[in-house]
Formats: C-alpha cells, sequence, structure tokens
C-alpha cells in the first residue's frame, strides 16, 4: 500500500511540474475572436492561443490543429507551419508518444533553421529536449541543452525568456538525478533571468520547481513558501491551470508531513479546477491520489467513489497501467467492506491485465532496441563516410602534393642541366681561345 502510494506522489509530482508555461487566455473570448474574423492569420494565431490555452491537451486541441491545418495550407507560411508542427509536437508530447513528437519537433526546426535564430526555433530545439527527459534519457536531454545554451548565448537577439525556460529544464535534469546542489543553481539562475527581466509567468514556473526541489530535500516549510507564493500569483492572474498545479503540489506536501487532512483539503480544490479545465490526466491522478487517502484512514464509501471515478477514466482513456493500481485498490477496499467475491474477482482481472501490460511492455523495449540499433548503424555508417571523405580529400591532397613536388623537382633538373650545358659551353669556349 505504501509503495502504491509512493508511486501516485512520484507521478503527480511529475505531472505537476513543466518546463514550459504558456500564457493561457480566456478561451471563450478566443473562440469568439476566431468565429468572428475571416483573416485566415487572425485565425490561425487565435487557434495557436486556443491550443495554449487548453495546455496542450490532445483532446482538446485536436479540432483546433486540424482546423489551423487548412488554414495554414490556404496561406503557404512556413513559419505558422512550423509553429503548428511544434505545438502538434507538445499535445503529441502529453499523450506520451514521445519518437512522433520528437519527429514533429524536428520538422519544424528543419523548416526553421535556414533563417537563423528565432523563439521559435529554440522552442522547437526545447521540445526535443522535453521529449528525451520524458523518455527518462537525462544524459542525452542534458547534452542537448548544452547545445541549446550555447546557441542562445550566441544568438543575435533578445532571449532571456528562452534561456530561462532552459535553465529551469536543466535543473529539472539534476533533480532527477539527485544532484541538489546542480539543480538549485540551474534554478536560481533562471529566477534570476526572470526577476531581471520580469519575466513573471516564468517565474511562477520556476518558484514551483523551487518548492518541488525543497520537497525532495525534506525541507517542507520552504517548499510550502514557493508553492504558496506560486499559487498566490496564480490566484491573482487567473491562471487556473497553474492554480490547479499549484493546490497539487501543496497537497503532496502535506501528505509528506502526514497531515492527511490538509493533503485532502488542497487535492479536492485541485480536483475541482482540473475537472473545470479539462485536464483529464491531472484529474484521473487525483481520483487515484484522494481514493488512497481515503482508504488509508477508512474513510471507504470516499475512497469508493474516487477510484471507481479514476476506474472509468481508466477504461475511456485506455490507461491500463494505472488502471491496474486501481484494480489492486478496489480489491483492497471491497475485501476491508467484507465482499471477498468481488475483491477476488478484480484481483483476478488485475492479475490479466498486468501480464498482458508487461508482454506489450516487451514488445515496445523490443521495437526501441531495435531503433536504437538502427540509429547507432546509421551513426556507423555515417561516420564511416565521413572517414572515407576525408581519406579521399588527403588522398587528393597528397595528389596534388606528389604533382607540385614533381614540377619542382623537373624545374631543379631542367636548371640544373641548364648550368651542366652552360658550364660545358665555358669550358668548350676557353679550350678554343687557348687553341687558338
Amino acid at each position: 500500500m505504501l509503495i502504491l502510494r509512493g508511486l501516485i506522489l512520484i507521478g503527480i509530482l511529475l505531472s505537476s511540474f513543466c518546463g514550459y508555461s504558456a500564457e493561457r487566455e480566456n478561451i471563450d473570448s478566443l473562440k469568439k475572436l476566431y468565429n468572428q474574423t475571416d483573416i485566415d492569420s487572425v485565425k490561425i494565431l487565435t487557434s495557436f492561443k486556443i491550443i495554449k490555452a487548453f495546455d496542450y491537451n490532445i483532446d482538446s486541441a485536436r479540432f483546433w490543429l486540424d482546423d489551423t491545418e487548412k488554414l495554414i495550407l490556404r496561406s503557404s507560411n512556413d513559419n505558422y507551419r512550423a509553429e503548428k508542427l511544434i505545438l502538434e509536437g507538445h499535445c503529441i508530447k502529453q499523450s506520451g508518444d514521445m519518437p512522433l513528437a520528437m519527429k514533429k519537433f524536428q520538422e519544424a526546426i528543419d523548416i526553421l533553421e535556414p533563417s537563423g535564430p528565432s523563439s521559435l526555433l529554440f522552442d522547437g530545439f526545447q521540445g526535443v529536449i522535453d521529449s528525451y527527459m520524458d523518455l527518462g534519457d537525462s544524459k542525452t536531454a542534458l547534452d542537448q541543452s548544452y547545445i541549446l545554451e550555447e546557441k542562445i548565448l550566441l544568438a543575435q537577439g533578445n532571449f532571456g525568456n528562452e534561456l530561462a525556460r532552459l535553465y529551469v529544464n536543466i535543473g529539472i535534469i539534476f533533480k532527477r538525478e539527485a544532484n541538489f546542489d546542480y539543480a538549485l543553481d540551474y534554478f536560481n539562475k533562471s529566477l534570476s533571468i526572470c526577476d531581471s527581466l520580469s519575466l513573471l509567468s516564468r517565474r511562477n514556473t520556476v518558484l514551483n520547481n523551487l518548492g518541488g526541489l525543497y520537497q525532495t530535500m525534506g525541507d517542507f516549510e520552504t517548499a510550502k513558501n514557493y508553492h504558496f507564493e506560486a499559487l498566490e500569483w496564480n490566484l491573482e492572474n487567473g491562471d487556473r491551470a497553474a492554480s490547479g498545479k499549484s493546490y497539487g503540489n501543496l497537497a503532496l506536501i502535506y501528505i509528506e508531513e502526514g497531515n492527511d487532512a490538509k493533503a485532502v483539503e488542497y487535492m479536492l480544490k485541485a480536483q475541482r479546477i482540473f475537472i473545470e479545465i479539462n485536464n483529464w490526466q491531472s484529474q484521473l491522478l487525483s481520483h487515484q491520489f484522494l481514493g488512497n487517502i481515503y482508504l488509508t484512514t477508512d474513510s471507504l464509501k470516499k475512497a469508493e467513489v474516487q477510484f471507481n471515478a479514476a476506474k472509468k477514466m481508466c477504461q475511456e482513456r485506455d490507461q491500463m497501467f494505472i488502471y491496474v493500481d486501481v484494480l489492486a485498490s478496489l480489491s483492497e477496499l471491497h475485501e476491508r467492506k467484507g465482499n471477498h467475491k468481488l475483491a477476488i474477482e478484480l484481483l483476478r482481472e488485475e492479475k490479466v491485465i498486468r501480464d498482458s501490460i508487461d508482454a506489450e511492455q516487451l514488445d515496445i523495449e523490443l521495437v526501441e532496441l531495435k531503433l536504437k540499433y538502427e540509429e547507432k548503424q546509421k551513426a556507423f555508417q555515417d561516420s564511416l563516410k565521413l572517414e572515407e571523405q576525408k581519406k579521399s580529400e588527403l588522398m587528393k591532397q597528397e595528389s596534388e602534393d606528389d604533382k607540385k613536388n614533381s614540377q619542382l623537382l623537373i624545374t631543379i633538373l631542367s636548371s640544373v642541366t641548364l648550368v651542366i650545358l652552360i658550364l660545358f659551353a665555358i669550358v668548350l669556349l676557353k679550350r678554343r681561345r687557348e687553341k687558338g
């Protein structure tokens, strides 16, 4: 039970932190603007804002992505095309398909890179880094982050927001690797940039991450101070999505402190917001979280309500990884209620699905291994081609050097021969004079 609760906490914690904090606007007013205008460029840009306002929820954003595609085809604008690919990448990344997300980001980078540095280009690079982070490949994410840092620092322009965002994500990588000193250093670097440039929304993201870091380090009071500061800003600025995450983060701290009542209070606030803004991923985790707290405190009726809601969402959204944990929790709940038959049935269902997931996961891992092998093979072939190219250029250079040396030798020999002939002629003339 304790292990399960720990896994739930980690799941919500990771979902609460995001490297990119979009400016969310009132969706209804944006939709009104979209419907009232006939100008393609205004429609496209408004659609982009709506997608960000939905916090890249793929289900909510799907219509706007599809509708924007038609408008972009008509406009033939490469920047619009690239931005749409990046937004699509963020949405796909949220849904969990990292390879496809990275493909979208790379397509956008290929479009934008020839035109030089831009915020949109750096967003594409950051999307790739975020995908590596979500895949758990911290090393590649960190390597790519350092490359992007160099690009931003060398770029001519005002890219403070992009640098602040990058430093947050580097901090997250170090936090995941339990390198807390480096994580704190990069979070503070980002905070310093935000303060100097008045990047208030970005600053709020940094505050959440600082709160999470101090929570991981066991300094709960400092953690709560950062989260309450972030929450205050979120509420003042009407940022509902971020407010929900702040409430969720505070609930996590209270549960670690052993204050179940406060944890329930703040997670219920978070849950209401998640339902309101249709953030089903966080809503699902909140049901699971609350169900486990109620189960731990023997509030079995409340626990059953939360678990049944989570079960229904898992079935509707095909979230089998969470579904098996919900089944296990429901089995424990019905065992406590004395319904042993239902408890056993739920456990059997859990085992069947878990075995299926394990087999599917093995297939996924095999595919990933195959992709990594193909990437390494391509890298090896590329290195061979590069080596052959270098060898060819070296042979060409040597050939040219040999040719130059031959010409020099011929010149020298010709000069020597000429000198000898001249000397010979001088000797002959001298002998003729002597005879005369």
